[in-house]
Parts: C-alpha cells; structure tokens; sequence
C-alpha cells in the first residue's frame, strides 16, 4: 500500500508536465495488486549510452547536445515550482530520434504552487550518493533546486571525463571532495586579494573556473559554469537559468523533436535494450 501511495504520487506529478525533454507519463493501471505507469518509449538510459563498451556517445558536439537538453529539461521543472532531487544520468532517457528526457519523479516535490512568492524548502535528504550536494547532508532545510544544480554539474563532468569526480559530497569522509574545497578556498582567496570588492564576485568565479581544468581537463569552455553550478556556498551557486545563459550553452546546437542537427548524430539510441 505504502509502494502503491509513492507512485500514485510520483504519477501525479509526472502526468501534469508536458516539455519535449521530459518523459510523457501516459496512464497509471492498477491490475491484480500492481501499478503500471505508462509512458513514452525510449530505449536507452544515458548511463548506458556512455558507459557501455565502444560507447557511441563519443564527440564534443553530441555530449554538449545532451547536457543542453538536460539544462532545458530542468530549466522547465525549476519553473514549474518542482525540485527533481534525484538527477543523474541513469534518470535521463534517449528517445530513438536523439531526444534526451528526464524520468523517476519519485523523489520530486513541488516546492512552490504558482501562486506562492517563496520556495519551499525541502527536509528530506534525498538522491544517489555522488550527485548529492553538499548542503543535503547538513540537519537543516535546504533549496531543492540548488540541490538539483549541483546535481546538473556533477553530471556534465561524469558525460565528459566518464567519471565521478568524488563519491560524496563531505570532506569528512571523501579525501577527493576535500582538496576540491581546500583548492578551491585557496583559488578565491587568491582572487580576492588581488581584485577590488566591486569586481571581487566575477574575478572569483573567473579564478575559480581556470582551476576547474583539474576536473574537465580539455573543456575550458565549460570551466565557468561548472564552477557556477558547483560552488559549495549555497547562495553563489548558478541556477539553470544561469546556466541557459552562459555563452558556452547559448552556442550549443541543440536538436529538437522537429528539428534535429544537421552537424552532429546521436548514435545508439535506436535499439532495445529496455529495463
């Protein structure tokens, strides 16, 4: 019965939103004591397409394709007054025409109604492990999208390098987290005590973003808004709209469901598996 509550409520979530990268979530059937949720076909998870031997997903191009998708996809929840809380690759799906859309609102909550002013704050920590923020471990309320901001900058960098950066988000317990705040303290002090406090906030970022090559070696390009969407101090950390609005995401050649890109593919989409 408990089982049957979450996912009636996860569908009442999923059903009312419409974007072309979120999942279409149909009907839900109950039959012989089980739910079914019907929803769009699509046959790969984002996670296999990547990790998988002799993966398909292999240029620049096709990548930052997915990760403006990804961005959109977001971008439409957050505005929609809902918080994911648990965005990872294995939650975004390929459509065989190259269409990435974001599934499981398991963990979703709606964290403003379109007739509050203030987000909601969210008491529950939630998400898998290596893409949970920082401030989710503490004992106190947090953002749920600034959680999932982080979330979104932590998977551009396992799209990119393959990898996680580090496996959790608390200097107490992964050495790799550690020396990411301790380098990155050391790389705003820098910048602090070489800029004016008028020009402090963007130099710090621009400081912080040249030592971001340590986790995306190869894509300086993006090194400003990873920075953005990684920043450990809550109330600096970029929004998605920020991100949208980055000059590296503004050129990205997105496809769309009528309107594919002419420059890049997105192989292997096409086939089963499905689980």
């Amino acid at each position: 019965r408990k089982y049957i509550k979450r996912l009636t409520a996860e569908y009442c979530i999923a059903s009312t939103l419409h974007h072309e990268n979120i999942i279409e979530t149909l009907d839900i059937v109950f039959e012989n004591n089980r739910a079914y949720v019907i929803m769009d076909y699509c046959p790969h998870d984002l996670f296999y397409l990547l990790a998988r031997q002799h993966a398909p997903v292999t240029s620049d191009a096709t990548i930052d394709c997915y990760f403006s998708q990804l961005l959109h996809g977001v971008g439409y929840l957050h505005q929609a007054g809902i918080a994911h809380l648990d965005l990872k690759l294995e939650n975004c799906v390929v459509a065989p025409n190259g269409i990435l859309k974001i599934i499981d609102f398991g963990c979703a909550e709606v964290v403003r109604a379109p007739w509050e002013m203030r987000m909601r704050p969210c008491e529950k920590a939630k998400g898998s492990q290596p893409y949970v923020a920082p401030e989710v471990y503490a004992p106190a309320p947090f953002n749920g999208q600034e959680a999932d901001a982080w979330a979104v900058g932590i998977m551009l960098i396992c799209m990119v390098e393959r990898h996680y950066p580090w496996r959790m988000a608390r200097a107490a317990v992964d050495d790799a987290f550690r020396r990411y705040l301790e380098k990155r303290r050391l790389a705003e002090a820098s910048s602090s005590s070489s800029s004016s406090s008028s020009s402090s906030s963007s130099s710090s970022l621009a400081s912080v973003a040249s030592f971001m090559r340590s986790l995306l070696p190869g894509r300086p390009e993006a090194w400003r808004l990873v920075a953005g969407l990684l920043d450990p101090q809550v109330s600096r950390r970029w929004t998605i709209a920020q991100a949208l609005a980055d000059p590296w995401t503004q050129q990205i050649e997105t496809c769309h469901d009528q309107q594919p890109s002419t420059h890049h593919r997105h192989l292997g989409c096409e086939g089963p598996p499905v689980r």
